[in-house]
């Protein structure tokens, strides 16, 4: 099967505002801009060719997704690929949005239909999928953040439940194959520890994140299977979207990238206790 028709429409509402981010425009735009505003300016050590941003609730995770998308301001791009876990469908393969637009609250972003579709021809294993994404909160909560950054862009959304290896690798090769010759940027989210105490967050945290400065996806894939070993109390998972990150480490250095660098880390305990 090359496609699902599903009830969902391809004209995406928003799922989250009021939950995850503010419902009205003039209080996100507000709210947005104040977290870009307070991020610090850092000089990145080489070009950009993508991007980890996190997907909590901006009260928890809007300054790191700040710090982390901040770098945009004045650069360009056609297409921005959103690659993150999903949270509420399981399947196999890969899950792409491939028509329509994704609509926030300060409006509607277009979906780059030609690169889902060049996307869903590189393997009978990702398929368009909307009905995936239509209560996902952790693409939709990038937009507003990549409307008050960029002008005149486009998404390709694309969801991930199997973490494989296989799976991660098909995505990577799919990714490289869309992208070439167009002037996109990948992004990829994924939160980290969920959910304990805060000093078992901190240290299972900053171990993924060393893992992901390595720039080698076998590490970070290991460094969470040692995590998850070790019986820590409520720690349910070290990283919820290892497939896209590993998948999008794969794919960038496949693309010559060589290295990735932090921009800011924090926990929703430094800001909620």
């Amino acid at each position: 099967m090359r496609s699902r028709e599903a009830s969902a429409p391809y004209d995406r509402p928003w799922a989250v505002a009021g939950k995850f981010y503010p419902s009205s425009a003039a209080q996100l735009e507000r709210q947005v801009d104040a977290f870009l505003a307070a991020a610090p300016d850092v000089s990145l050590t080489g070009a950009l060719e993508g991007v980890v941003t996190p997907h909590a609730g901006y009260a928890y995770s809007g300054a790191v997704a700040a710090a982390a998308l901040k770098a945009l301001r004045g650069r360009q791009y056609d297409t921005v690929v959103l690659v993150g876990p999903s949270h509420y469908f399981s399947f196999d393969g890969v899950a792409v949005h491939g028509r329509g637009s994704f609509r926030t609250p300060l409006g509607a972003v277009p979906v780059d239909e030609e690169m889902c579709s060049a996307l869903i021809a590189s393997s009978p294993h990702i398929e368009d999928m909307p009905d995936a994404h239509a209560p996902e909160h952790d693409l939709e909560v990038q937009l507003p953040f990549l409307q008050r950054l960029l002008t005149d862009f486009r998404v390709a959304p694309v969801l991930m439940s199997d973490f494989s290896d296989a799976n991660c690798a098909l995505l990577a090769d799919g990714l490289t194959q869309a992208v070439e010759g167009r002037n996109a940027l990948v992004l990829t989210t994924t939160d980290l520890a969920h959910y304990p105490g805060y000093e078992d967050a901190r240290l299972s945290d900053l171990a993924m994140v060393e893992a992901m400065e390595s720039f080698d996806p076998d590490e970070v894939r290991a460094r969470s299977d040692a995590y998850l070993s070790r019986s820590i109390r409520n720690l349910q998972t070290a990283m919820c979207g290892l497939g896209p990150v590993v998948a999008g480490m794969k794919h960038a250095r496949d693309t010559g990238a060589t290295g990735l660098q932090r921009l800011m880390y924090a926990n929703s305990g430094d800001v909620a206790g």
